[in-house]
């Protein structure tokens, strides 16, 4: 196992309470972004100073790249655009990208009265009048958020981040956003960010219920690379999705939690400031935002302290 250095980045939305976890964002104005587990070129997270893909494909994981969780820690502190994303098909057709972008949030800290845009409040055709007279944000969903709360966001979904919370975003491998609306704010160099209407409006759709309920317990658990070695009492799986699996754990002073992973690379996200990860060769300590990835060669990893952290694993069958 070993640690991963995350990949950092601001944004004009972007707030400050990731920004001391992480001395890679010293420099930056704000940390919006930490990505913890990426493969994603020019925005990758290290393994040993070396990229993370690179790292993998030494490992003789060269197959899997495009098909590797994107993992990510946001802060938000204002608005973020009206925004919506392509699926598989849609990517490579308008983009010529390997995949698109469906992904989901775990809702780790909400100011009061934080909220979310998720899904259309009405038909595709209303959406686009609302948007044409600039009142998007009246024809969708406003879901008031807290920590603990997770938010599916399939391809296609119209969604946007409010100001004032802090998250966990697992996702495709991707960094495709076709923006619909940004509020008509400039940059800091006085210039509106492009908007992406024609493709956005190729892709966006509304969802019912069930199908976002479809998309977070698509599959079996026992079809994922990770096997747990305990009482699964501390072990909440809170999406099942065709792309990827996400558990978190509660881990005690009694009750740890031992893990393997029998074919593809796992990524360990620890959630609090208490925590210990042990194999046979290595222990390493564990910090909010620390972030592992683990082999199938590094056999059983125990998972000790006080609080939780996440894992997320893929499909055996990729």
């Amino acid at each position: 196992m070993i640690q991963l250095i995350p990949y950092c980045r601001s944004a004009l939305w972007g707030g400050n309470r990731l920004k001391p976890l992480f001395a890679e964002a010293q420099d930056l104005p704000n940390l919006a972004e930490a990505w913890l587990f990426s493969v994603c070129p020019e925005q990758e997270s290290l393994a040993e100073h070396t990229p993370l893909s690179d790292w993998l494909l030494a490992q003789g994981y060269h197959h899997l790249l495009s098909k590797l969780p994107l993992v990510k820690l946001l802060d938000t502190a204002s608005l973020l655009s009206v925004q919506v994303h392509p699926n598989d098909e849609q990517a490579e057709r308008l983009e010529g990208k390997p995949c698109g972008k469906s992904e989901m949030w775990y809702i780790l800290h909400a100011q009061e009265g934080a909220y979310i845009y998720h899904n259309l409040e009405c038909s595709k055709a209303e959406f686009l009048l609302a948007l044409e007279q600039k009142q998007p944000t009246k024809a969708l969903k406003k879901h008031y958020v807290k920590a603990g709360e997770v938010y599916m966001i399939p391809a296609g979904m119209v969604h946007a981040l409010g100001g004032g919370i802090t998250l966990l975003e697992i996702q495709q491998s991707s960094d495709t956003t076709y923006r619909l609306w940004d509020y008509e704010r400039k940059d800091d160099a006085g210039n509106l960010r492009p908007l992406h209407i024609e493709k956005a409006t190729e892709v966006l759709r509304p969802f019912r219920e069930a199908e976002i309920q479809a998309f977070q317990y698509a599959e079996d658990a026992e079809k994922f690379s990770v096997t747990y070695h305990d009482a699964l009492s501390n072990v909440s799986t809170i999406a099942k999705t065709p792309l990827f699996r996400v558990d978190i754990c509660e881990v005690s002073e009694n009750k740890p939690c031992t893990f393997s992973t029998p074919k593809h690379p796992l990524a360990i996200i620890s959630l609090s400031d208490e925590g210990v990860a042990k194999n046979r060769n290595q222990t390493l300590a564990l910090t909010f935002g620390a972030t592992l990835c683990v082999l199938p060669q590094d056999g059983e990893v125990n998972v000790s302290g006080e609080g939780r952290f996440a894992v997320v694993s893929m499909p055996c069958t990729i």
